[in-house]
This record gives C-alpha cells, structure tokens and sequence, in this order.
C-alpha cells in the first residue's frame, strides 16, 4: 500500500505517531525501537511525531489524523482498537510542603485523606474509579502527569500521578509518595489505532514489536 501511494503521488507517504508528552519523561516506552522497527519493515515513508495529552492523541486516531497513538487511555471511544504495551502504577503523591509529608505510611487511612483535597485524572474509567474509590472524588483535575504534578507542588493537594513520573520529583526531595494499597492504581501504557486500519502494513509491523518488547 505504501510503495504504491508513494509511486502514484510521486512523494513518500507519511505515518503519523501520536505520543503521549510524559512517556518520554518516564523513559520506560521504547518508542525508539518501535520506530526503527517501521523504518526496516517499512520502508520508504517519511515519519511525523506528535507529542500531546491523551484526549487529543484519542481524538487524532479516531478523525484519522494519526495512525496510532501510545499513552495512557482510561475510556476508548467507539472504533478504536488498543493493546497493551506495559504495565504501570498510579500512586499517590504530596509535596514537602504539606501536611501528610512527615506522617508514616499506615498512619495514614482513608479518614486522613479526605482531609485534604485531591487532584486526579478527569478521563478515569468507572472501573478504575472501582479499583482506588478514593480517587472518584477530584478536587482538582488535569489530562497530563504534568498539570496534576503542578497541583501538588502548591501543598495542598494529594495527586494521583505515575509512579515513574514521580520518581524525579521524589529523588529531589519535593515530593513523597504515600504506599498504601488503596492509594495504588494499576494501569497500562497501550497502543491505540482505528480498527478500519487493522490490516495496515504499519499498524501490523507496530503489534509484532510490541509483542518482541514484551
């Protein structure tokens, strides 16, 4: 499909990538690999990379704008195919600067928090709401890892935010994270394409090296 276009518009066809901005941060998500990956098995296409918060990264695939997507995806909309690609943790995160800092961990139950007020992910699933009930409550909301982390460091919120994302602010000394159970969430950094474009060479390519990632 691609050599033909290519011929026929007499220029290399494009594929679109979709990115979720702090993946990158994280540094788990071998987006290198994948791309070199497509380059080899697909060869002679140009390459275009959006790095943007996973409502529009969803919104991109769904209208046809990107290819696929990779980041995190709490609710699919209708015609949107997704496979895992690795497992990550929410968990929950206070600044130096307030109040639950200095406490220890099982000192801290669900009474405690809901003491303060929380900022959370506005595109939680229900069953992820099922899974941390505690953070169905949002005092505060963002899409991305980096607007809940701002909320944070203001002192007076607890957020929800990756577990890697968090580990810089946490090597530096502004931030801790608070390991209860409860206050965890499992979730998964996954792939999204549209499912008409199934059988596309580079969407096929993309899943068989996921799969060798894995």
């Amino acid at each position: 499909t691609y050599q033909i276009n290519s011929i026929a518009q007499h220029r290399r066809p494009d594929i679109h990538i979709g990115v979720l901005s702090e993946l990158l941060i994280e540094g788990k998500i071998p987006l290198p690999q994948l791309v070199k990956t497509l380059q080899e098995e697909v060869p002679r296409v140009n390459f275009n990379l959006s790095f943007e918060p996973a409502a529009k990264l969803q919104e991109g695939v769904k209208k046809g704008r990107l290819h696929f997507a990779l980041g995190y995806f709490f609710e699919l909309g209708h015609g949107i195919s997704k496979r895992s690609v690795y497992q990550q943790r929410l968990v929950c995160c206070c600044s130096k600067e307030h109040p639950l800092y200095g406490e220890a961990d099982e000192d801290i139950d669900a009474a405690r928090i809901n003491e303060f007020p929380l900022a959370s992910f506005d595109d939680l699933s229900e069953d992820e709401k099922r899974l941390a009930p505690i953070f169905a409550r949002q005092d505060a909301a963002s899409r991305t890892s980096e607007g809940i982390m701002t909320l944070v460091l203001t002192g007076s919120y607890l957020g929800l935010i990756s577990e890697d994302f968090a580990e810089y602010w946490v090597d530096q000394g502004l931030v801790r994270v608070i390991e209860r159970e409860e206050l965890s969430l499992p979730v998964e950094v996954s792939v999204i394409y549209k499912k008409s474009r199934e059988d596309d060479p580079a969407i096929q390519t993309l899943l068989s090296a996921i799969d060798e990632f894995q």
